[in-house]
């Protein structure tokens, strides 16, 4: 898991509002579509977000995956 997608899931389980969309990840990484798109692709693989039902570009947390602390950057799910 790299630094980008630690700190936007640290940001996700303190109480971020609303869903996590692309569009959110890229502000608040301040990086370009593609990134965010290739990390939210890859924590999906891993298990630690799922695609929302009802369409659309949603995601959720898995919090069971890795309970309600915050990551640290060195950390591998």
């Amino acid at each position: 898991m790299n630094a980008r997608q630690t700190l936007a899931l640290n940001r996700a389980l303190d109480g971020m509002k609303g869903k996590l969309t692309n569009a959110k990840w890229t502000t608040m990484r301040k990086c370009s579509a593609d990134t965010a798109l290739r990390d939210i692709n890859d924590l999906l693989v891993r298990g630690v977000l799922r695609k929302l039902e009802g369409g659309g570009a949603e995601y959720g947390v898995l919090v069971g995956q890795i309970g309600r602390r915050r990551l640290s950057t060195a950390e591998q799910l």
